[in-house]
């Protein structure tokens, strides 16, 4: 039933309508009200899991593989490299504009939320964090101690905000 040929129709038919949708949700109000109701939604994420499972357990029942299967196996897993891009992209990704001229780089990227740059040997890297859930008494990305900033006086933060 997983590994069924019409499950992956049926589910390729719903995503391809889903985000007609979201395309014209973002035409017409925002890029967040689309991501919102569509691109970050649960349920979203779990049509991008079904899908994943589907092309997983359509891959498996066919192992061992053939030499004659070559192709499949590649497109498969190319299917599912780019589904673990896209909720990976979805629960961590960030967006934003950088501005380029002919013949330049860009050192900096315009975001629309705020991130917190830290500065470390030389080296200048934006962390993003949702200060507003924060100063709510929410929780750090990543979720607790696992990622750590540096605070004033070079102090080292953990997850939850206090000296570690």
């Amino acid at each position: 039933m997983l590994a069924s040929l019409h499950l992956a129709i049926g589910l390729l038919v719903i995503l391809a309508v889903v985000l007609a949708v979201g395309t014209v949700v973002e035409s017409r109000m925002s890029t967040a009200a689309a991501q919102a109701l569509v691109y970050r939604a649960w349920w979203f994420s779990g049509l991008l899991g079904l899908l994943g499972v589907n092309v997983v357990c359509s891959a498996a029942i066919r192992y061992p593989w053939k030499i004659s299967q070559v192709g499949f196996v590649v497109t498969h897993a190319g299917l599912l490299l780019v589904l673990a891009g896209s909720i990976l992209t979805q629960q961590v990704g960030v967006e934003g504009q950088v501005f380029l001229r002919e013949g330049s780089g860009a050192e900096t990227m315009t975001l629309d939320r705020t991130v917190l740059q830290v500065q470390a040997g030389g080296e200048r890297r934006a962390v993003a964090l949702s200060l507003g859930r924060l100063a709510r008494g929410g929780a750090w990305p990543g979720g607790g101690a696992r990622r750590r900033i540096a605070g004033p006086g070079g102090r080292v933060l953990g997850g939850d905000g206090r000296d570690s």
